[in-house]
């Protein structure tokens, strides 16, 4: 109870949640991902609490399959690609590892919340800064300036996408609502709304409205409702504020969903006068990408196209991209490795699932159903939900190894009490008795 964190512990948090919000160029190394390789290494052999962590282990070797076996059966990739490809992605299984064991032990969870909201916060309010003019883009613009419809700026806090960013703003919504700091959970709300505003992301937005709801639905069904009327109050406020905007289409986010579901569900665009033309095209596209990941994917089975295959995709408008759902981008570039990793990212979501009412299962639940919408393997994203569900696991045996000890010894206490002479209960039985 007393513990203290160590000064290993705050630089382990502070490299987890950076790797997760921080991907702007770092001098001469390029990637922060390759700046981080070394530290998380030593923090990984050396420092912190021991995790079991099973499901991490299974993602890394699935992810050695998914970079070498392409290579080693097609050569269609050069071999450096592929080894950074690799050491990447086994580092971002690293920096989940060190947040598993922070989520496990009650005293470093309350830090690991801290910074990541912390760095939501700055992200947001950098985002909203880029939208407006005031700050220039810092991360890998993937998509050049990435711009609304309307040519402004489309904000990406510290990333190369304003989508990846919109994904963890959404996933910091429930860490936010339960966040210790009460005081300043509406602060971090309104930074929050600017920030995805900011990214111009209709899956962000509905990512975000998920997080609340997951929040009411493990409130309404736990035994805490009546101990946390501030919260319910400021999740009542937030989901009011979503829904208003929502209606009022700010950003033209509502024509942007409304097109978006047109698309997926009928697979054609039904374009009207009001209609927002790029966001029916975006999805549009979006279909069509998908489509054909899943097609090249299936060619290319057991062992998929490898870490480079964009180069293999062939759509009508003749234009190449990621798929926009990081199952089917899984498929196409690991084959089987890749559906076998879908598959444990989608057990990893029941387990979450199971325990929403932790905050950080709820963020887990977010950034999996964000890879429903964009592909991100490679990235810290893909290994952060498997992490939390190993912490979370860890926390929970542990805390039922001390539930057990705890009865064994109060049994075995009172077993003595009653046989032995010299204590005051066993002299008070016999006592008795004889009265």
């Amino acid at each position: 109870m007393g513990e203290r964190v160590t000064l290993t512990e705050r630089i382990s948090i502070l490299l987890v949640v950076g790797v997760i919000f921080v991907d702007v160029p770092v001098p001469i190394l390029g990637s922060v991902a390759r700046f981080a390789v070394l530290p998380v290494a030593m923090l990984v052999m050396l420092g912190g609490q021991k995790v079991r962590v099973r499901r991490l282990a299974v993602l890394a070797v699935l992810l050695v399959a998914y970079c070498v076996f392409p290579w080693a059966f097609h050569s269609r990739d050069e071999i450096v690609q592929v080894m950074y490809e690799l050491v990447a992605q086994l580092t971002f299984v690293g920096v989940a590892v060190l947040a598993a064991r922070h989520v496990s032990v009650a005293r470093t969870r309350n830090g690991l919340a801290d910074a990541f909201v912390l760095f939501a916060v700055v992200s947001a309010l950098v985002a909203f800064g880029q939208r407006t003019g005031l700050v220039v883009p810092l991360g890998r613009n993937l998509w050049g300036r990435a711009e609304t419809a309307a040519g402004e700026l489309r904000g990406t806090g510290f990333l190369a996408d304003p989508n990846f960013l919109a994904v963890l703003l959404a996933a910091s919504v429930p860490v936010i609502l339960h966040w210790r700091q009460g005081w300043m959970r509406v602060s971090a709300l309104v930074a929050l709304a600017l920030g995805l505003y900011a990214t111009d992301s209709r899956t962000g937005i509905l990512l975000a409205v998920g997080g609340v709801l997951a929040v009411l639905l493990a409130r309404t069904e736990g035994e805490e409702v009546a101990k946390s009327r501030r919260t319910k109050r400021v999740m009542i406020a937030t989901s009011v504020v979503v829904a208003v905007l929502f209606a009022s289409n700010a950003g033209g986010q509502r024509d942007r969903v409304v097109e978006g579901l047109q698309v997926a569900i009928g697979g054609e665009t039904s374009l009207t006068a009001t209609s927002d033309f790029a966001a029916a095209a975006s999805a549009s596209d979006r279909r069509e990408y998908a489509e054909a990941w899943f097609r090249m994917g299936v060619d290319n089975l057991p062992f998929g196209g490898g870490v480079g295959a964009e180069d293999l995709i062939v759509t009508r408008s003749g234009e190449r991209n990621a798929a926009h759902n990081n199952f089917v981008q899984m498929l196409g570039q690991g084959g089987i490795a890749g559906v076998l990793a879908g598959l444990l990212t989608l057990a990893t979501g029941t387990a979450l699932y199971r325990r929403r009412g932790e905050p950080f299962a709820a963020a887990g639940l977010v950034v999996i159903a964000g890879g429903l919408f964009l592909s991100y393997p490679g990235t810290a994203l893909i290994a952060l939900p498997l992490g939390i569900t190993d912490g979370l696991s860890s926390n929970v045996r542990r805390r039922a190894s001390v539930d057990v000890r705890a009865r064994q010894s109060a049994s075995q206490g009172v077993t003595r009490a009653r046989h032995d002479p010299g204590s005051a209960d066993g002299q008070s039985l016999p006592n008795r008795s004889r009265v």
